[in-house]
């Protein structure tokens, strides 16, 4: 027996799920299988009550846990978001329920030593733990659950004190638990009627257990009156909005018809041709004055597609050259031709004479003449 006892259970085969994941259910798996849930609605869900009245264990089950029996001390305020499909349509609501405390377990390390019970005063709340002292709870909730323990009676006054504090058009449930242990209850079931006839119409009572589900159902059916009423005020909001869009059409439908005009629609067509055209010739000038890019005149053949433009570039460059060169050899020969030049009928003796001797022969002449004369 010992042995029995002191033996480790046997390990299970394949990847382990971590402490706080569970698996999906089944008809859920189905809708986002399908392609037709869809998280659309987010409701958020407070849970109150005085200490050891089963928050946690609730805040467990509607993660989808099992039942907690040993009591466990939520230090602060906890939060989850479960997914919650609506009864009648694939719409999937993410439910964001808060395990809310009055009072916060402050850690060791910045409790303030003179009295070992409360926080230093110049400490920000930002490092402090979250509790309803310092966090507005109601803020964006759709709902609140409030957790009673028949065995204790004075829980139901924490209730009656606090009940006050939810904002007008929130839902409230009222959930006396430990249905199961209800021979040991102190609290009769006209003390919860009486309780009843006290409160506003959107209070409910629930009797409820926690251990084997009893009452579950019912919680799970006071969720589509929060959901609805948030869906109704979410389609009322997009009515109101189609509504001031049908009203804005009207208005501009009734001015466009009794401002029609063919001539000005005419006009507006010629401008817009007018500036097309415009912009098409702006545009072929800018085509016309820009260079086409001259290819580089070396160049390395890296493919078979760049030998054609090469060798093109090539010939070219040769045939350059060469008419370079029979330019050189034209002017060359022009200077030998005028270097060698003599008519074909010969020169006669004067042809190399200076103009200047030709002058004074003849100025020589007349004088002879004349002194003869």
């Amino acid at each position: 027996m010992g042995n029995e006892a002191s033996a480790t259970p046997p390990r299970q085969n394949g990847p382990q799920l971590p402490s706080n994941a569970r698996l999906m259910n089944t008809a859920i798996k189905q809708r986002l299988s399908k392609g037709t849930g869809k998280t659309t609605y987010n409701m958020k869900v407070v849970i109150r009550g005085d200490r050891q009245t089963g928050k946690s264990a609730l805040f467990h089950r509607l993660e989808g846990g099992s039942f907690i029996r040993e009591h466990r001390v939520t230090e602060q305020i906890q939060c989850s978001h479960v997914l919650w499909p609506y009864k009648t349509s694939d719409e999937m609501v993410n439910l964001e329920i808060w395990d809310v405390v009055d009072k916060a377990i402050i850690p060791s390390h910045i409790v303030d030593d003179s009295n070992g019970a409360a926080p230093p005063a110049s400490m920000s709340k930002n490092l402090l733990p979250a509790d309803a002292s310092t966090i507005d709870v109601y803020k964006g909730a759709h709902a609140v659950i409030f957790m009673v323990d028949p065995t204790r009676k004075w829980t139901l006054d924490y209730v009656t004190a606090n009940i006050s504090d939810i904002p007008d058009g929130i839902d409230c449930v009222v959930l006396f638990c430990k249905k199961d242990l209800h021979h040991i209850w102190t609290m009769t079931d006209a003390d919860i009627e009486t309780f009843r006839s006290t409160q506003s119409p959107n209070v409910r009572t629930l009797q409820i257990s926690l251990q084997d589900c009893y009452g579950m159902k019912e919680l799970h059916s006071f969720f589509n009156v929060p959901f609805l009423k948030m869906k109704k005020k979410s389609l009322q909001q997009e009515l109101d909005r189609a509504q001031r869009e049908y009203n804005q059409s009207i208005v501009e439908l009734d001015i466009l018809l009794k401002h029609q005009n063919y001539e000005e629609f005419l006009q507006r067509l010629r401008s817009l041709q007018e500036q097309k055209v415009r912009k098409n010739r702006n545009h072929t000038a800018v085509v016309n004055n820009v260079a086409l890019p001259t290819p580089k005149v070396k160049q390395t053949v890296r493919s078979s597609k760049d030998l054609p433009l090469f060798q093109e570039q090539q010939q070219k460059e040769e045939q350059k050259k060469k008419a370079i060169q029979e330019q050189k050899r034209q002017a060359l020969r022009q200077q030998d031709n005028l270097e060698t030049f003599k008519p074909s009928g010969g020169l006669n003796d004067d042809f190399f004479a200076d103009v200047g001797d030709d002058d004074d022969d003849d100025d020589n002449d007349e004088e002879e003449h004349h002194h003869r004369n």
